[in-house]
């Protein structure tokens, strides 16, 4: 009963809501388990987003707007690169509707960078790659303090199907 008030009323998920007081007051500190998939493509985001560092101003970039200065083939292969990354949290174990906006950050990314000058300079500001990311550690955490006793890495099972 309470779950649905809350949804009814305040507008979101009842697991959301206490996801967020959770973390924000800190009373439950639990660690997830990260699959190895995870920390793989965490890796590789590491490369394609955040390599490189602007002294003085903090800001960070990597490899994926310098191949998308390419026209035309390098937002191909940024978005190759990225459907790696995407695969390899797919094998993870994401939810096909967590799957499906991951996909939509790439396409939105891959779509605009097509856009001569303008794609360019979205591609250094937009980070897909690091969004996806966060939100697959986001739904690991989330696991682990809905349902502690899933072991994410061997218990539970995603859409690697959709990877192949």
């Amino acid at each position: 009963f309470i779950k649905k008030f809350l949804s009814f009323f305040l507008g979101f998920r009842f697991e959301q809501f206490l996801f967020n007081f959770v973390r924000l007051v800190g009373i439950h500190k639990i660690e997830p388990q990260i699959p190895k998939e995870i920390l793989w493509a965490e890796k590789l985001v590491y490369w394609m987003d955040d390599v490189f560092k602007i002294p003085f101003i903090n800001f960070r970039f990597g490899l994926d707007p310098l191949i998308g200065l390419i026209p035309w083939a390098g937002d191909v292969i940024s978005f190759l690169i990225s459907g790696l990354i995407l695969k390899s949290l797919v094998s993870a174990g994401l939810p096909r509707k967590l799957v499906w906006k991951m996909f939509g950050n790439i396409a939105l990314d891959f779509g605009v960078g097509l856009i001569p000058l303008a794609g360019d300079v979205w591609d250094f500001f937009n980070k897909a790659n690091r969004k996806n990311l966060r939100l697959a550690k986001a739904h690991f955490e989330f696991q682990a303090i809905v349902d502690p006793s899933i072991n994410q890495s061997k218990n539970w099972k995603g859409l690697t199907e959709i990877a192949k």
